[in-house]
């Protein structure tokens, strides 16, 4: 630690707005000045830095001081998020930080009381305590943002191909007890990679679809399951992605609960109808009325190499289909 003065910042008639902005600005000029006994180049600054800001309402003056050096991600991090606090008197109120990277990993910190030889007894640590996502390193990209959801017993992140996922705390009325907290990973809805450029609700409000620049065309719905408690709820996800497309698709419109058209970067507007997959699928998640028919519709749908529409696949084409080593796209709309 430096025995020097700690060295002030002003501020002046700061707007509220710009607040943090000169607060940040402020604090990093401060960290190029060498106090006595420090070194130049890349270290952590132990010195204390004294912020005074001036705004309409009067002046505030902070105390800046190193706290804590949290290591546990093995690639850059890409984003923080501290929990919200809960008027739930039950629940415990000590800060928790959410940290995403590329490494695949979702990080919960917070910090724990040491027994020490103080005079208050006691200090505190920050430390790890819940660690998502994936094993073994950079996984298409990582997490490269996160949040938190339903005041702080969700926490959720997504990747670059556009993917969510989410963890809830099983205990939802402590959420922050001293013991382990039990988490565990629920659906969360999918996504596209690129900019939407267009959605659409089917007739019914069974579904939605969306289309964008990254060349595709998904469809979402809500599928009924039951919660830690066995209460029903409904959870969304990407239920298909009838159209991979070879240009930025733009618009799309439902003409009837299996059927859509949508139309991209080109001359022409392709209209596409649900094959018997997508409809057996659908009526089995409940999604769909069980009622309609799939009987008299093609098994599936292929998209040809360097081809831009799907050609249904029909019972006597589903050999070939398999032995062609196209099996993997077969898709959900034809």
């Amino acid at each position: 630690m430096s025995r020097d003065k700690p060295k002030e910042f002003s501020l002046g008639n700061t707007n509220t707005e710009q607040l943090n902005d000169e607060l940040l600005d402020a604090f990093e000029a401060s960290l190029g000045d060498l106090a006595d006994g420090e070194e130049g180049g890349r270290q952590i600054s132990l010195k204390r830095h004294v912020l005074t800001v001036k705004t309409d309402q009067g002046s505030q003056q902070f105390s800046i001081t190193f706290d804590a050096l949290l290591i546990g991600h093995e690639a850059g991090i890409t984003s923080l998020s501290w929990r919200p606090t809960t008027s739930n008197p039950q629940a415990d109120q000590r800060p928790t930080l959410l940290s995403t990277s590329t490494d695949s990993s979702v990080i919960l910190w917070s910090p724990s009381n040491v027994i020490t030889s103080s005079q208050d007894g006691s200090t505190s640590i920050w430390i790890n305590r819940q660690r998502f996502g994936d094993i073994g390193g950079q996984r298409l990209g990582g997490f490269i943002g996160g949040l938190w959801s339903k005041k702080g017993t969700e926490a959720m992140a997504w990747g670059w191909s556009g993917g969510w996922r989410r963890w809830r705390c099983d205990d939802e009325k402590m959420p922050g007890s001293e013991g382990i907290d039990n988490w565990s990973e629920i659906g969360a809805v999918g996504g596209h990679s690129g900019p939407i450029k267009d959605l659409d609700w089917s007739p019914k409000g069974e579904y939605l679809i969306s289309v964008g620049l990254d060349q595709t065309t998904r469809m979402h719905g809500a599928i009924q399951t039951a919660d830690a408690n066995g209460a029903l709820t409904y959870v969304w996800h990407e239920l298909s992605r009838p159209q991979v497309h070879g240009y930025d698709i733009v618009g799309v419109r439902f003409l009837d609960a299996l059927k859509f058209v949508s139309i991209a970067d080109e001359k022409v507007a392709r209209v596409f109808e649900a094959p018997r997959v997508f409809v057996d699928l659908a009526k089995g998640l409940g999604v769909l009325d069980s009622t309609i028919s799939s009987e008299e519709r093609p098994l599936g749908a292929s998209v040809p190499p360097l081809g831009l529409s799907n050609k249904a696949v029909r019972e006597g084409d589903l050999f070939l289909l398999i032995h062609g080593h196209y099996f993997n796209k077969l898709m959900y709309l034809s």
